[in-house]
């Protein structure tokens, strides 16, 4: 949430993509829709990985931002309801910190 990454809470992300879409070192906005008055917070990235959808550790469950596995999968699930089925899509992971607002 937009909450969660401007306490510095929420340090990844992870994304059905068809590729990545950033790479270690680049600048992205964080933003709430497609709009540019939606963005909330500048992000550097740091790491990007494919990660395998199906398990999630303790120490990212906390960097996603939430205190329990079941939470995270049910934003997760929630979110990437649209693109779950698409085999042409991969499991995305984002590690950011935020460099501005």
């Amino acid at each position: 949430s937009a909450k969660k990454i401007r306490q510095g809470v929420k340090t990844q992300t992870r994304r059905l993509h068809l590729k990545p879409r950033a790479i270690p070192g680049s600048v992205h906005w964080a933003q709430r829709t497609l709009r540019p008055d939606s963005r909330f917070a500048k992000l550097k990235i740091l790491r990007v990985w494919e990660w395998d959808g199906e398990t999630i550790s303790d120490e990212d469950v906390k960097a996603e931002g939430f205190n329990t596995a079941a939470e995270f999968w049910e934003v997760f699930n929630a979110l990437n309801r649209f693109h779950a089925t698409d085999p042409e899509r991969k499991h995305i992971a984002y590690e950011f910190r935020v460099i501005g607002f």
